[in-house]
Formats: structure tokens, sequence, C-alpha cells
């Protein structure tokens, strides 16, 4: 699945990942659910949001709204089931696409930058070497406004760079090339749902560094390419969650799920 979904390009990809949640979810929420305890309560809601419209006494439209209330409270407590069994899995998804379809790769001999983000006080210098990319500007940087940069170059394909600072060391890979491949551009500290699954590095900046994180600083993907909405680029999330509205409703017809 994980290399279909790579050879798309990221607006098709997005799109796929975003069905086959929605499916999930979908299907989830139909069989942990008691589908025609739900089918009534609906009916229910609807029936009292008529009474709302309808009625002109306002003591009257406040015992309909504190019922409706009730009865929007039942429905969520009922499928609160479905939601735990898909929370984890979606966060997971969430994780591995933001590792592989938020950003586009840099281009071959084109410059790009690499960033070492520092906490609040932290001074001194860190410095980057790399055996196959050129380093653009001084190879050490003092850390100036909690950051340290530098300018870099090189040929088509994958590229590691090593960073220094005080006792610490790391490293990270930087792939340069004009297809939609993925290197996930950013090196951050232990990350984890729940303290039990690890969604972040295999090897993360260590607990205490004064480092905070080290990115390859590239552009985000936008999946629409450069259409905008309203002068706005959708990213993937947002690309995400637009095919997520676009899908649930004629899925939930479609299974005829309540």
């Amino acid at each position: 699945m994980i290399t279909i979904i790579k050879s798309l390009p990221p607006l098709a990809a997005i799109f796929l990942i975003s069905f086959a949640i929605s499916l999930a979810i979908t299907v989830v929420y139909k069989y942990t659910t008691n589908q025609k305890f739900m089918k009534a309560l609906q009916g229910e809601m609807k029936d009292i949001r008529q009474q709302i419209k309808n009625t002109k006494d306002t003591a009257q439209a406040g015992i309909l709204n504190k019922k409706l209330m009730e009865k929007t409270m039942q429905q969520m407590m009922h499928s609160m089931k479905s939601t735990f069994i898909t929370i984890i899995p979606i966060f997971l998804i969430f994780g591995w696409m933001n590792s592989n379809l938020a950003y586009e790769q840099a281009a071959p001999n084109e410059e790009f930058t690499t960033t070492m983000q520092f906490h609040e006080g932290t001074g001194g210098a860190a410095a980057i070497e790399s055996p196959t990319l050129q380093i653009l500007s001084n190879s050490t940087q003092q850390i100036t406004g909690n950051k340290a940069a530098w300018t870099l170059k090189g040929a088509e394909g994958k590229h590691e760079i090593f960073y220094t600072y005080a006792e610490e060391r790391y490293k990270r890979e930087v792939l340069l090339t004009g297809k939609w491949e993925y290197a996930d551009p950013t090196l951050e500290k232990k990350s984890s749902i729940l303290g039990i699954i690890n969604i972040g590095d295999k090897n993360p900046i260590k607990e205490g560094s004064g480092i905070k994180k080290i990115t390859i600083d590239l552009r985000p993907v936008h999946p629409f390419g450069s259409l905008k909405l309203f002068g706005w680029q959708p990213g993937w999330l947002a690309t995400y969650f637009l095919f997520m509205l676009a899908m649930t409703f004629p899925l939930r017809k479609l299974l005829r799920v309540h």
C-alpha cells in the first residue's frame, strides 16, 4: 500500500489515503454502534428541531433545546467506542503523512538551507559537515536568535549531513531530486502516543539537549499546485480534510450508516 501511495503524485496520494480513512471510519462506526438505536435517535432529534422551529413559546423552546442537547449527548456517548478504536491508527497515519507528504524535496544543484534551532538562552557555536555536499557558508556558525543556519548545494541523490553541538552529534539525510520522493526533513526529540507508541525518529535528539530541533528547510507541499482558494493555498492537511468532508456523507449514504 505504501509503495502504491509513494508512486502517486501528492494530490492523488492524499485522495487515496483520505478515501481509505473515511471508509475505515465509516465501517467501524457502522459495526460498533446500534444502528437501529441511532436511526431512531436521529429521527427524534429531527422532530425536536422541527418543534423548536415551529414554536413561538420561549419557555417551550428552552425545554426543547434542553431535550435536544440530551439526545445529542446520547448520540456522542454511543459513538465513543468507534472513536476509541480508530483514533490511534489515525494518529499514526497522520504522523506518516506529516513525514512523507508535507514538503517538496530540494532540487539538485540548487541552494537550500539547513537549520539547528535551540532552546531560549542557548549559546555557543554549532557546526555541520557533509562528505558529498558543498557547504556554501561557514561550516561553524555562532548561535544567534536561538538558531544557526547553513546554505548547501549538491548533486542528485541522497546525502548525509552531520551536526555537532558541544558533545552532541547527529545525522540527517537530505534527498536532492526532481521527483516526488521523500526524506523526513526534521529531527526532533522523542515523541510518542500515550508514552507507548513511538511516532518520532529512531535516533532522536537527547532529552535535556539545548537543541530544540534540526531541519532541512524545504518548501511545503501544495497538492493543488498554484490553485488558491480566496488567496489561500491548501497544504497536505487542509487537502486531507477537504477530501474527508467531500467523501464522508456519500460513504455513509452508500453504506446506510445512521
